[in-house]
This record gives structure tokens, sequence and C-alpha cells, in this order.
């Protein structure tokens, strides 16, 4: 029984000294340190960063991607309140790491000093002997690095300390091999603050295909500073790629989808950073483009191939070489952009890989809608329909072409030496005569009394069917063409044979669609859906809506006068017409205007347009060639309407479209 009590006693005793010390244990972390883990507590401070969202793909009419996304790996660094000495040694081991990758990695990352700019975190390395650029270029071709040539200094930050930092060299980051990623993931006690992380990178997988149709995207980092924090505060991200031409800057909010969101903690008494995801991010939604992707590809063929053919000319050569071609092919009815081509064209990945480009040779100015072209007799469309529509002249009056014009004291001339003879409209447009055209200028002056003002009535009819205005086209940056200012009464008749004011391949195209579908101005558009990102890999997904063709506006000119010049245009490729020859054999009819104007002596832009079928037109086209030797042109003949001939014969199933060959797995 003895036993038992002091058993007893001695378990109370047991937990009584242990509910002492743990009451002691309580009151020291109240009063002693509980002031302590409350100011901890309160340097708590928890930054939002948002995190990139997939950008939706591109594709072509038949699902084609034409622009999509592929999984990297990159490196990411977080200062987690690391000392100076931990942060060499981060940049010691990365050094290790990334240097053996040689000819696979930008080798601009294969040495600590640049490997510490990357990681942005307040320290550099300055040269001993003060030549920054040689030292850097030294150690970037092999040369190891040496203590006692360098010396660490501080330097500001490029991104709040709170923010991760993909690891890139310039504006590209690095991307690790899968062998890399795996020793990584092995050894990250080694390298504090670094992850890996999967995100995407927008690839185009043919290449030059479509560059002015489709564009590209940069970092938000690479901009002007302002634009920067224009972004920044609409939620982007420094690395975050941004549309720069093309669908991807104007449908860039389409495109874009929503970021995810992460937290960062940071300890400002310990210095530790946490980063902890909060919702993940929403793919942004896909674009299916108007145009088919192989057709889009056979035009480009066809004007790279025609524009070579006549560079190797000897006439070309002397005259200088031709440095553009383009052509746009529309659908008249519903303003579908079937095909936007020019050449030359540039590899779209370059701006992933600027170091596998040439950047001298890459023209990245969107011409199609921004460049102005002289016209030529393509205008004289506009001045037969101004003409008979404002009464200056009837469709069966004739004006006699002798081969010459007086207008004061010059004399303007015809294409033909000796004339034309007597010439209705219907003929000055399948001959092109320049006679008539001058006669209608002269005619309007004579009502008026004051030529100088008549120039802008010319515009306003024009205008009409879109010269000389913007098309709507859903491109960004489109311009208007140019406007000449020299109100003279000889510069009123060279406006009437397109000689005057310069305008735009798209404009050329709305306005030859315009005519062939009765007189509607149709806003033109590249962009034929929105689509859900479900699958991409399986297609663009469910349509989320879809582009209509708008109807900008009606002519206002008498329907007779649209057909009259329908059947001008008709003539044209017949025998006896300006492009007879090249439209010899056409599987179908072919309804067209050809078009050279002088922007030199002996240099001329070479243009045409037209559509077909000439009695229901499913196409219109337009085909412009500037600064193209005359002499030259007669050897090869016409450039503009050879490439027109050969778009026509692709899209009628004649010949056969070019295949797809993807450059970009």
């Amino acid at each position: 029984m003895k036993r038992v009590v002091r058993r007893f006693n001695l378990l109370f005793i047991f937990i009584f000294v242990l509910f002492t010390a743990l009451i002691l244990r309580l009151m020291q972390l109240m009063l002693v340190d509980g002031p302590m883990y409350a100011k901890a507590a309160g340097q708590v401070n928890i930054k939002q960063v948002s995190e990139v969202a997939p950008r939706g793909w591109i594709y072509d009419v038949n699902g084609v991607p034409l622009a999509q996304n592929v999984p990297v790996f990159r490196l990411s660094f977080l200062d987690e309140g690391l000392s100076r000495d931990d942060i060499i040694r981060t940049a010691i081991a990365l050094e290790a790491l990334l240097r053996p990758l040689g000819p696979s990695l930008n080798k601009g990352l294969n040495n600590r000093v640049d490997i510490l700019e990357a990681l942005d975190v307040g320290w550099r390395y300055v040269p001993v002997s003060g030549d920054l650029k040689a030292a850097r270029q030294a150690l970037r071709d092999g040369k190891p690095f040496q203590d006692a040539e360098w010396k660490l200094e501080e330097a500001p930050l490029m991104l709040p300390r709170h923010l991760p930092r993909i690891i890139a060299f310039g504006n590209t980051p690095v991307d690790l091999p899968e062998d890399v990623v795996f020793q990584l993931g092995e050894r990250l006690d080694d390298f504090p603050g670094v992850r890996v992380v999967t995100t995407a990178e927008r690839i185009y997988p043919y290449g030059d295909l479509a560059t002015q149709v489709i564009g590209y995207t940069r970092p938000v980092k690479v901009r002007a500073p302002e634009r920067i924090e224009e972004l920044l505060s609409a939620g982007y991200s420094m690395d975050e790629p941004y549309g720069e031409m093309g669908v991807e800057a104007s449908y860039e909010s389409v495109l874009k989808g929503m970021p995810g969101v992460a937290e960062v903690h940071v300890n400002n008494l310990t210095g530790r950073q946490t980063f902890k995801p909060v919702y993940a991010a929403k793919p942004g939604n896909n674009i299916v483009l108007t145009l088919d992707a192989r057709f889009q590809r056979t035009v480009e063929s066809i004007l790279k191939e025609e524009a070579e053919r006549f560079n190797a000319i000897p006439e070309q050569q002397k005259a200088g070489a031709l440095t553009r071609a383009m052509a746009v092919v529309m659908n008249p009815w519903n303003g579908d952009i079937l095909a936007m081509a020019k050449y030359p064209g540039y590899d779209l990945n370059c701006w992933n890989k600027p170091s596998t480009c040439d950047w001298a040779t890459i023209d990245q100015f969107n011409s199609l809608t921004g460049g102005g072209y002289l016209p030529g007799s393509t205008f004289k469309l506009i001045t037969v329909m101004f003409g008979l529509n404002e009464g200056l002249i009837g469709p069966q009056e004739k004006v006699l072409s002798t081969g010459t014009y007086r207008i004061g004291r010059d004399i303007k001339k015809d294409w033909k030496s000796g004339g034309h003879g007597w010439t209705d409209g219907i003929k000055a447009i399948k001959e092109s005569i320049n006679t008539y055209m001058y006669d209608i200028a002269m005619r309007l002056y004579r009502r008026s009394g004051d030529y100088a003002s008549q120039f802008d009535v010319v515009r306003r009819f024009a205008a009409q069917f879109g010269l000389g205005v913007k098309t709507g086209i859903d491109l960004p940056d489109e311009g208007t063409g140019k406007k000449e200012n020299q109100p003279l009464l000889g510069r009123l008749a060279d406006m009437m044979i397109g000689q005057y004011d310069s305008y735009t391949p798209i404009q050329l195209a709305q306005y030859v669609s315009t005519i062939a579908n009765g007189g509607r101005r149709i806003r033109p558009h590249v962009v034929h859906s929105v689509n859900l990102p479900v699958e991409n890999a399986k297609g663009p997904g469910p349509v989320v809506y879809e582009i209509q063709g708008e109807v900008l506006g009606h002519v206002e000119v008498d329907p007779r006068w649209l057909d009259y010049v329908k059947e001008g245009m008709r003539l044209v490729t017949e025998p006896g017409g300006t492009a007879g020859g090249t439209f010899v054999g056409s599987a179908v009819k072919v309804a067209a205007k050809t078009g050279t104007a002088q922007v030199k002596l002996g240099v001329n832009n070479s243009l045409i347009i037209g559509y077909a079928p000439a009695d229901k037109p499913e196409i219109a086209f337009a085909v412009v060639v500037p600064n193209v030797s005359a002499n030259a042109e007669k050897i090869g003949g016409p450039i503009a309407h050879r490439i027109a001939r050969r778009i026509i014969d692709a899209y009628f199933g004649v010949t056969p479209l070019e295949p797809l060959h993807p450059v970009v797995p």
C-alpha cells in the first residue's frame, strides 16, 4: 500500500514540475518575447505579383496554327533576403551550370559578370581596367574569370526587389534543355533564390508566312519607360509579351488572357521572402484569320519568284533592284482578306532569337496598309465614272486621240504615238487612253472656272471607293496614302491619269472591290472569328463571335456608270486590251485595269487591279510593284500583270498551291 502511495506522489510531482515549466515558458513568450514576435508579425508585408497568362493562338481559316505557344524551361530568381556572399555564390554556381552548354545557349550568360547583372540584386562587377565592354567580351569569348581583374560595387535595381526576375541576356530569356533542368532540380540547395519555371514562348511555325498580317510580340520591358509604366499599371508584367505589329497588336486584348496572381510574403525583420500562388492564369482567346495559309504562301512565292526574275534582267539592275512587290486578294462581298503578301518577308521568330537573323535585311514597315504609291492608269476608272456622273461627258460621246493634248504651254502625251483615234469611255479604259482623261479634266476646269478647288472635288468622289481615306482594316497603323499640293491646271490633268495623289495597296483593293460588288464599300478584315482556347493542339475551339463584313457606305454613282466601267474592265483582258496578252487562255474571265505610273525617267510603278470571274466576282485583287525599269518590262513583260495571272490561276485551281513547310516544329 505504501508503495502505491509513493508512486502516486512521484507522478504528481512530475506533472507539477511539467506544468510549472510550461507556465514559465508561456510567461516568457508573453512577457519577454511577446513584443519581439508582435514586431515581427507587423513587419510581414504581402505583395501581389501577376503571372503571365498563356497567349491565344492564331490560326488560318482551315485551322492551321500560324502563331502558337510552346512550353520552355527558364530560370527565375527571387532575392529571399540573401546576403551579398550568398548572391555571389549563386552567380558562380549558375556560371558552372550554364557555361558548358556552349552553342545551345546564348553565350552572353556563360560568365558570372553577366549573370550577376541578370539577377538584378543591387550588385555588379566592374573591371579594374575600366574597359567594361572589352572585359565582358573577353569573358563571353571564353576567358576564365580572375578575381584580381574585377571588383564589386553597388548598382541600382531594375525591378522592385519583391518581383521575381526571369534570367535573361539582354532581352532574350535563357531557355534550358531538359537535362539541365533535371540537374538543377537535384541541386536546388546550391542555387538559393533560383527556381525553374515553365513558361510559354511565342513561335511562328512557318517563319516568314504572312508577316504583315500576323505581326509579332515583344516583352513589355523593352518599351519606352513611359509605355512600360502604362502597361504595368494595366496589369502586365515586365516579361509579358505584348503585340508589336499585325494581328498580335490589333487584337492584343483578345489574345492576352487574364494573368494569374501570386503573393510574395516579405518579412522585413528577417529579410525572408516566400512565393505563394493564389490563382492560376486564364489563357487568352484564339483568333482565326480569313487567310488560307497555302494560298497565302503561294502568293508570297509568286511575288518572290517574279521579283527575282526581274532583278536578274540587266536593265533592271541598272535602274536598281526591286525591293518591294505587293499583292492583296480580297472577297469583294464580305471584306475577307484572302491573301495579303509583300516581298520580301522576314522570319517572325527573329524576335525570339535575335542573334539568328540578319537585321539589315528586315523591312518591318507594312507598306500594304501604310505605303503610298502612284496608281497610274488604275485611277482612270474613277475619272470615267466622275466624268459621266457629273455630266461632263456622255457615254456615247467620243474624244479624238491624236497622241498629244495641249494644256496651256504643256504638251501632254498618250502612250501610243499618233494616238488612238476617236475614243469613248469604254475604249479609253480598254486601251488606257490619256487624251480622254485630259479632256475630262479640261471640261471640269471650264465648267468651274477655278481649277485649284477641283482637286478636292475629285478626291471626295474617289473617297467613296476608299481612295485617300482609311479602309478600316483591322490592322494597326493604317495610312491614307499621300496627297499632293500643287494646284496647277496641268496637275489636274495629271490627277486624272493617276500621276498625282498616292494610295496604299489595301485602298486599291477596296476600290476595285467596291466596283465589283456594285457600289458597296466594305471594310476589309483579316480576322474571321474569335474562338475559345479549349484544346489548341486540336483546333481553335468554339466560336465566341465572328467578324462580319461591314458596309461603310454606298457610292453615289448612277449604277449605269458602274456597269459602264465594268464593261471597259472586261475588255482590258480581251485582245486589244492592255492586259489582253496576259490573260489569253485564262480559265476564268477577268475584269481588270492596268497601270504604269512614272516615278522618274525610265522607272515606273507597275500595277493592276481587277476581279474574277468578270460576270460573278469571287475575288478582287490589287498588285503593286514599285520602281520597275521600263526597259526591263520591255524584255520581261509587265511584272504586275504576270503576278496577277499567276495568282488567279492558283486561286481557281489551274496551278497547285504551295505546300507548307514548318521552320519551327
